[in-house]
Formats: structure tokens, C-alpha cells, sequence
């Protein structure tokens, strides 16, 4: 439900990941959801947007 809602939100809102595990990186992988959320690798790059 939270993964849905955040994909809701979509361009209302800057919501950016900072080197989510790998479950959860998988998870996004497959519902699409990392093409709608920033993941970044590091917290400089999600600061740096």
C-alpha cells in the first residue's frame, strides 16, 4: 500500500532512495517503481539531486 501511494505521488513531491537494500532494491526493480523514484548510491548524489 505505501510502495502504491508513493507511486501516486508521482511529480508532486522529491522523493529520493539512498542505497536501499537489495531486497528492496529488487522489489522497485520489479514493480516498476525505480523508474518513477530516484535511487541514488550515495547521499552526496541524492543531495546533489
Amino acid at each position: 500500500m505505501f510502495l502504491t501511494l508513493l507511486l501516486c505521488i508521482d511529480g508532486q513531491t522529491d522523493l529520493r532512495l539512498v542505497a536501499p537494500f537489495r531486497k528492496v532494491a529488487r522489489v522497485l526493480e520489479l514493480t516498476g517503481a525505480d523508474e518513477v523514484l530516484a535511487v541514488r548510491s550515495t547521499v552526496a548524489e541524492a543531495a546533489a539531486g
